[in-house]
């Protein structure tokens, strides 16, 4: 794990971002894997994040069963996979009331 400044340090200009790498096994060289901007911004294989979470790479979310789906009302902006939905396996978001399916924002049933 690494800190590191961001701009030239100054008595009013101290950035930082901090960085975590790992070496591959049978390797001997680091890779940064992880990287949080001075402004919050986290990467993910992403040495320049753009958003507040930047991936590089698939993301793999908690599976629920339609019974099994946490209260929707405990956050707006929740994300998971449904297993079980009526019409098929489905990528589901909490609107804050019900989860809706990602494809057409129907209530998951």
């Amino acid at each position: 794990m690494f800190f590191k400044a961001a701009e030239s340090f100054g008595a009013s200009a101290q950035g930082t971002y901090l960085t975590l790498e790992t070496t591959p096994n049978g390797l001997a060289s680091r890779a940064e894997r992880l990287r949080v901007n001075h402004d919050g911004n986290v990467g993910i294989g992403v040495a320049a994040p753009a958003a507040r979470l930047d991936v590089d790479g698939a993301v793999k979310v908690k599976s629920y069963t339609v019974a099994g789906l946490p209260a929707a009302a405990a956050g707006a902006g929740q994300v998971a996979f449904v297993s079980n939905e009526a019409g098929g396996a489905v990528l589901a978001f909490s609107d804050g009331s019900n989860w809706r399916r990602v494809t057409d924002r129907a209530v998951v049933s």
